[in-house]
């Protein structure tokens, strides 16, 4: 809540920037996710969004990779053990029952990257042209965001295996 009232001392781009934070923040509270996952979130969305307003991603090249990487397996994360928990995944003990959760979060994982990447589009097209969207740049976006996403993916599953001990 503080960074949407800060960044308003920008422009209204970073108070959209953290209004969505704060949606997410709100939509993982909501479905009851786990406290942890819930920090990890807050806080990699935060950082992501204070890089955005503060424009860190022109100066460390690195940084918004490493965004993508995080910030999107988290939310894939969040996403696999909600559909997880509305039983929208197996959860068998075995191996189809580990490797359906896995699939199941990369695949939405990917999804939140393609539809993240649209908005990015969106923002350069209709509202930012500082917002970055060259080829390279997407591309390495989508890969970072996959990677993620199919980590969280294996982590959950572990996570249910053990649980079902």
């Amino acid at each position: 809540m503080a960074g949407l009232l800060v960044a308003t001392r920008y422009d209204w781009v970073g108070v959209a920037v953290f209004a969505l934070v704060l949606g997410g923040m709100t939509a993982m509270r909501v479905l009851q996710l786990p406290a942890p996952l819930q920090v990890a979130a807050a806080l990699a969305a935060q950082g992501a969004a204070w890089a955005s307003v503060l424009h860190l991603y022109e100066r460390i090249w690195w940084l918004d990779i490493l965004v993508h990487l995080v910030l999107n397996g988290l939310l894939a994360g969040a996403a696999g053990l909600a559909l997880h928990r509305a039983r929208m995944t197996s959860s068998k003990q075995h191996r189809r029952g580990r490797w359906g959760l896995v699939i199941t979060t990369t695949g939405v994982g990917a999804v939140l990257a393609v539809v993240w990447e649209i908005a990015e589009w969106f923002g350069h097209v209709y509202v930012d042209q500082r917002v970055q969207i060259e080829p390279g740049d997407t591309v390495g976006d989508l890969a970072a965001a996959l990677l993620g996403s199919a980590l969280a993916g294996i982590a959950l599953a572990r996570r249910r295996t053990e649980d079902e001990r």
